[in-house]
């Protein structure tokens, strides 16, 4: 059984909120690439979604993000954080014909087994030669394993996702999107010590049936490393780019 971002976010989305608050900085790589691969300017207008809590906002110009959240337990959060947030649905989202410059999607489109409504309602909301940025997991890839073959075993919401792959080129050109750019990304989430490294995960993916010696045991396949004094972990997304035509 699949669940929805909806469902699993309504169990564990206080629990991931912990990870992201605790250790503000562990993504922060993550999230200036994004910001660098959308090239936000500081005149436009965009709509990250699913937006969690708001957690981009903080790395983006000021002014250009609109957060979409379609789990009432990260838009309560975002609201508690003092950012503004517009609840709805990805297949049907909350915001005007062709009144975004860019619509933003960061790991979240594994959760959505249905991803052509999603896709044609970004291709609604965009202006003519917007664009269409998403960051997700890649099909096969270490990321992938890790989620769905050790998260999945040890978490009480498990894992299955519906990853992306070469196949997002050929979804997204009959809905008038020219892809510009699909390519994995590497960096580095990044930790004060080996501790924080493992509680960061077992919060941030809902790891309650494995102790902390197992979960680094668990992430052995994505390079674990201590340089400097400091632990990081190689993570990896496929970034996808496409222009409305």
């Amino acid at each position: 059984m699949h669940h929805s971002y909806e469902e699993i976010f309504a169990q564990r989305g206080h629990l991931y909120h912990q990870a992201m608050t605790r250790y503000p900085h562990a993504r922060e790589e993550e999230f200036r690439q994004v910001v660098a691969f959308a090239n936000l300017q500081r005149d436009a207008l965009a709509c990250d979604v699913p937006a969690g809590a708001g957690y981009l906002g903080r790395f983006a110009p000021q002014g250009t993000i609109i957060h979409v959240e379609t789990s009432t337990v990260f838009a309560g959060l975002c609201r508690d954080g003092g950012r503004e947030v517009v609840l709805g649905d990805t297949a049907a989202i909350p915001l005007r014909s062709r009144s975004m410059d860019c619509v933003i999607s960061i790991a979240a489109l594994h959760h959505l087994w249905d991803k052509a409504s999603f896709y044609r309602e970004a291709h609604r909301i965009l202006r003519r030669g917007g664009t269409l940025c998403i960051a997700d997991v890649r099909r096969h890839s270490p990321v992938a394993l890790f989620l769905d073959e050790f998260v999945h075993a040890h978490s009480s919401t498990g894992h299955r996702g519906a990853y992306l792959d070469e196949q997002v080129a050929r979804d997204l050109s009959p809905l008038d999107f020219t892809v510009t750019h699909a390519a994995p990304v590497s960096y580095h989430w990044r930790f004060d010590s080996r501790d924080d490294l493992t509680t960061f995960f077992q919060l941030l993916f809902g790891i309650d049936r494995a102790t902390p010696a197992q979960v680094h045991e668990g992430l052995l396949p994505l390079r674990p490393e201590m340089n400097a004094g400091r632990w990081s972990i190689n993570w990896e997304l496929l970034f996808v780019k496409a222009l409305k035509r």
